[in-house]
């Protein structure tokens, strides 16, 4: 309950679901304890929404948090190795930064062949300024990581490699009122030529 309080507070969440279509089925790759997945599924009975973690103690609690939601589905499992099949909407939240960014390339690459034209990925991750709001984030997540290596880009390394990867980027910067520099991507994917 704490964790989830937490969350809540010291992350634009919420506002985030406010960019993700009414309908459809979404992926929430690194979903941890299902927070975000369970605010999509309440905001609209017509999104199916599907999470991955690589936690089973966190996916058992995502599962406690929705039980009875039909709209809810969670799995542990590796976003890098796992199959999955095609779905409109890809979440990806405070998850990029905890991959080498070879790792990140080929998610994304991964992600991208398997969305159709127009279909949607959304990734919250954290900017690099203002500085300290960066360096609080930084050392909070190097703790609560055990002081596992962060592989966090610029906004605008970031948006190129999504573009590279194949996508058309609105960037959103959520930071003010939080002590963290967050930002979106909401990226669709181009028309194939």
């Amino acid at each position: 309950r704490m964790y989830a309080f937490l969350r809540l507070k010291l992350s634009p969440i919420v506002k985030i679901e406010r960019y993700v279509p009414r309908k459809g089925s979404i992926l929430d790759l690194g979903c941890g304890s299902g927070i975000f997945a369970n605010i999509l599924s309440l905001a609209s009975p017509e999104r199916k929404v599907f999470g991955v973690d690589l936690s089973n103690d966190r996916i058992e609690a995502a599962r406690k948090i929705s039980r009875g939601n039909p709209n809810l589905e969670f799995m542990t499992g590796d976003v890098n190795t796992i199959p999955f099949q095609r779905f409109e909407i890809v979440t990806l939240i405070d998850l990029l930064h905890h991959m080498p960014f070879e790792e990140q390339e080929s998610l994304l690459n991964k992600i991208y062949q398997k969305l159709d034209d127009g279909d949607l990925l959304l990734v919250k991750d954290l900017e690099k300024t203002p500085y300290w709001k960066y360096i609080f984030h930084y050392v909070q997540d190097s703790i609560s990581y055990r002081f596992a290596r962060l592989y966090f880009r610029s906004v605008q390394e970031m948006q190129e490699q999504l573009r590279n990867t194949g996508f058309e980027v609105e960037t959103v910067s959520l930071a003010h009122g939080y002590p963290h520099p967050h930002v979106l991507y909401r990226c669709k994917k181009r028309p194939s030529s």
